[in-house]
């Protein structure tokens, strides 16, 4: 049954190995509802994001934990204990993993091709520093965010550190196999 219905939608009627017209058309239109519901998600969270932070602000627990000097003022005061390098560091250090982890993934999505040792670490290298161009791009259009080459350089370095990592491992892997083989 399965294979009757593939050389119906591979085939025209002419007999020639055509894609049918109905199966590209029933194709495309996957593809442009799946691009259009996209779309309305990202419109919408990005058109709602205020409204949601707001709302999620004003919420209030029945427990305050606050400074001493504010317990006698209505404003609330966080407890801070030099927040702002900690803050920096979680932050950047976990931006420097994402790339990371994106750095390896790409050399295992690009591994199965056959290309030379030079591109098959400089594509995935290059594609993750591409995006943390295209990210930072994004948010210097994005109110209340801050587009810094900075950012790139640590996402770069992640990308590149994830690559290594990769290739660390897969040269062990190979390395194991080898000796795995002239041991038998």
């Amino acid at each position: 049954m399965e294979s009757f219905i593939a050389r119906r939608l591979y085939k025209s009627e002419q007999g020639s190995r055509n894609v049918s017209r109905p199966a590209v058309f029933i194709a495309q239109l996957g593809v442009a509802l799946g691009l259009a519901v996209m779309l309305v998600t990202i419109a919408v969270s990005f058109g709602f994001k205020h409204e949601v932070r707001d709302k999620a602000v004003g919420f209030s627990s029945h427990l305050h934990i606050s400074n001493y000097e504010s317990a006698q003022s209505y404003e609330a005061l966080p407890v801070a204990a030099d927040s702002a390098l900690w803050h920096t560091l979680i932050r950047k250090g976990a931006h420097f993993s994402e790339y990371a982890i994106l750095g390896a993934l790409l050399c295992n999505a690009i591994r199965t091709y056959r290309f030379s040792r030079f591109w098959r670490w400089a594509i995935p290298i290059a594609g993750s520093a591409i995006y943390a161009m295209s990210d930072e791009l994004h948010q210097f259009f994005v109110p209340d965010r801050v587009c810094s080459i900075v950012d790139v350089g640590i996402d770069t370095a992640g990308a590149i550190c994830g690559t290594a990592v990769f290739a660390l491992i897969a040269f062990l892997l190979r390395r194991r196999k080898k000796h795995i083989k002239t041991a038998q």
